[in-house]
């Protein structure tokens, strides 16, 4: 508790603060103002023609109008974000005494300064990674240099400000003391992610600053910050790296297109401007012109938790064949096998002489050692034995250096191949059938056929292929056998990817992301227990690491664990815990609510749960009903076309890319993943809906809650959330 006369300097220094930031507003305006006035009349200047400018004249005055444009446009930032600042100049305080002086320092999410006098510091600076790092006592910080700085925390000071008053102060020697904590998670949702730069924990702030390795894995419960870690990470580079990187320079790589639109203020929040967001598909269509892509990764997820299966059985069987990382080398060696028809090579013919037959080049073809380089290049490497070759059989060298050089020009056409060989593997049955199994054979994996209708994928995927069109489980595969071909360019400008839900990407598409990223550095955040294609069922990042670091041989690696979980009740954790096998042993912030209800139905009644959810409403911000799967989440189109719910209710499909928390959302399990609600109504948790096979599936569901977690069944209530596995139920 501080006295009254420290609250009174607390709040002169606060006025203080906040004329500085008026006085800097007020001149950034007049900036603003004088760049646009000057930019209008350069351009009034450049174009008008009595003025007569040369070609040299007039592109040095538009090069002037473009930088002072961008002059304009970052004062007017400024000017929006000192704004901003007047409602909240800063979250903290420490009193760092460094052996000569004690000096205050005051952390917001933006720095201030007049003169050569820090006001407030950026929660980024270096300074202020000990308000996160530290408790009072003993203290350090590293400057840019690597050089340390050591010294003692007198004093450390927590705020609540809002309108530019003071609403709460208090003192504290631990690092986020959990009353403030509580108090912000147990406030309701936005409809957008926050930032949360002023609840930033120790072990996630190591990881936002954590940039000496090229590879870094964070593996973390639900709930345990790995998406705002992902974004303050970017914060933290645009601010450190800022004279080497801009917002151009970083991507996040996102499950789906409601997730990248339910981030997107974070980075505005803390003054940054949102950096390259993109999902796995948009890659996939900007690299792939030879097919039509007409399914989403949410049609796999479909496949995989329908509820009524038949000519499901036939596409789920295809899937599995498709996602195995086996199924890349089977693309490998039919590469290899039909190498010589792909580089396509006459045989050297001069004066009616044959020099070189087709077998002899066949044989040097089959000779020369592939070293990681696509086809194309390595033809090139073909190309000049071949006609080492053929220049120790004939004297005729300038006819050959033509035909060396014709040769090399036709590799070309190597690249329009690609599609063709993809046809090919799916254009008989008997040779599909019989390559396969002769695969499998050869790599000792003869007993895992028995798991594959190798007659089905071939009709399914010939059926497509054959109208040039893909599946989005053909999408990886074919890229990966195109970039095996004709190469993939690596995206140079792309300095630091993120790759967020990391648990749900295939071995295939990590190779892909290998080569596409070979020189960026990489943070893949995921839990593994949230891995919800069970074709991807990983039990360590091993594999993951392995594919990242084929196109970065020598890349430096890491991984971190979060150990705490913040988003949901203690209660709403506990429950969700019983689903998983493993025995979880991560901790939870101490913030308790109501127990989980749970509400069974002789008969499925839509209207009874969104009559739930709608009470729900009158005390949260959001509230979803989430359902196993789109043929669940369309039993409630009934209720959408009354009047009465057309107003609040938004059902969620694949094709939406809105987060729209003033609805209650109706939303398929795939679909929320990565979002989070104050409640959550479980559309139906029956025996017959989740099996030991979706155990994944239903942690992800249960939580999705932040505050509240209602859970309806018919029937039996499935024994995963009592800790037991059907198969026990059924003894």
């Amino acid at each position: 508790m501080i006295t009254p006369e420290e609250l009174e300097q607390e709040k002169s220094y606060l006025k203080k603060v906040i004329n500085i930031l008026q006085e800097e507003i007020d001149n950034y305006k007049q900036r603003v103002k004088s760049l646009s006035d000057n930019i209008q009349q350069q351009m009034n200047y450049a174009w008008d023609k009595t003025n007569r400018l040369s070609d040299t004249e007039f592109v040095y005055a538009v090069a002037n109008i473009q930088k002072r444009s961008v002059y304009a446009e970052n004062a007017n930032k400024k000017v929006n974000f000192y704004q901003k600042m007047l409602n909240n100049a800063y979250f903290a305080r420490i009193d760092f005494n460094d052996g000569e002086e004690t000096i205050p320092v005051y952390i917001g999410i933006s720095s201030l300064q007049n003169g050569d006098d820090f006001y407030v510091y950026d929660w980024r600076a270096p300074i202020s990674s000990m308000f996160y790092n530290n408790e009072i006592g003993k203290a350090s910080y590293t400057i840019s240099t690597g050089d340390k700085v050591t010294g003692t925390i007198k004093l450390k000071r927590q705020y609540r400000i809002s309108g530019g008053e003071i609403k709460e102060v208090f003192d504290t020697d631990m690092q986020i003391i959990d009353n403030v904590l509580r108090n912000i998670l147990s406030a309701n949702a936005n409809n957008k992610m926050k930032n949360i730069v002023n609840t930033i924990q120790k072990e996630q702030n190591e990881i936002i600053r954590k940039n000496d390795v090229d590879i870094l894995i964070i593996q973390g419960p639900a709930g345990s910050g790995k998406t705002s870690i992902a974004l303050h990470k970017i914060a933290y580079l645009l601010y450190a790296e800022r004279d080497k990187i801009n917002n151009t320079n970083l991507m996040i790589l996102s499950p789906n297109e409601i997730f990248s639109n339910y981030i997107s203020d974070v980075l505005p929040e803390i003054g940054e401007d949102n950096v390259v967001n993109a999902t796995f598909l948009e890659f996939a269509k900007a690299y792939i012109s030879d097919f039509k892509i007409i399914t989403k990764i949410e049609d796999n997820y479909e496949i995989v938790y329908a509820n009524h299966k038949n000519e499901i059985d036939k596409k789920f069987n295809e899937l599995k064949f498709k996602y195995d990382k086996f199924y890349t080398t089977i693309l490998e060696d039919y590469i290899e096998q039909n190498k010589a028809e792909l580089l396509g090579l006459d045989p050297i013919e001069i004066s009616e002489e044959t020099v070189m037959s087709t077998e002899e080049i066949n044989k040097i073809i089959y000779s020369v050692p592939n070293t990681g380089e696509s086809l194309y290049l390595l033809g090139k490497k073909i190309v000049e034995k071949v006609y080492l070759v053929a220049s120790m059989k004939t004297k005729k060298l300038v006819t050959l250096e033509k035909l060396k050089k014709q040769a090399i020009e036709g590799l070309s056409k190597i690249k329009l191949k690609a599609a063709g060989l993809y046809k090919k593997l799916y254009g008989n049955k008997e040779d599909f059938i019989k390559f396969v199994t002769a695969e499998y054979k050869k790599h000792n994996l003869e007993n895992e056929l028995s798991n594959y209708n190798l007659s089905e994928i071939f009709d399914i995927t010939n059926s497509y292929v054959s109208k040039d069109i893909l599946e989005y489980q053909d999408v990886a595969p074919f890229m990966y056998l195109k970039s095996q071909i004709v190469g993939i360019t690596a995206n140079k400008n792309l300095k630091y990817v993120l790759i967020d839900e990391a648990q749900d990407y295939s071995i295939c598409q990590y190779k892909i992301l290998s080569m596409l990223f070979k020189g960026s550095n990489i943070t893949l955040l995921g839990d593994l227990n949230q891995s919800i294609l069970p074709f991807n069922d990983y039990t360590s990042y091993d594999d993951i690491l392995s594919s990242i670091k084929l196109c970065k041989l020598n890349a430096s690696s890491d991984k971190r664990n979060l150990t705490k979980t913040y988003r949901s009740t203690y209660e709403i954790n506990e429950f969700a815990k019983k689903v998983l096998t493993l025995n979880e042993n991560y901790s939870q912030i101490d913030r308790h609510g109501e127990q989980v209800k749970i509400f069974r139905q002789e008969k499925f009644d839509a209207k009874k749960i969104v009559d739930r959810a709608i009470e729900l409403k009158k005390s949260y911000n959001t509230v979803a009903i989430i359902c196993k799967n789109i043929e669940e989440t369309l039993l409630y189109n009934q209720i959408m076309n009354l009047d009465e719910y057309k107003h609040i209710l938004r059902l969620v499909t694949k094709n939406d890319n809105v987060f729209v928390g003033e609805k209650i959302m109706i939303i398929p399990s795939y679909l929320a993943k990565g979002l989070e609600f104050d409640a959550v109504v479980v559309s139906n948790a029956s025996d017959e809906e989740y099996n030991d096979t979706e155990r994944n599936l239903l942690y992800v569901v249960l939580t999705r809650a932040l505050h509240k977690l209602e859970i309806f069944y018919t029937g039996q209530i499935t024994k995963l959330i009592l800790g037991e596995s059907n198969e026990q139920k059924n003894k």
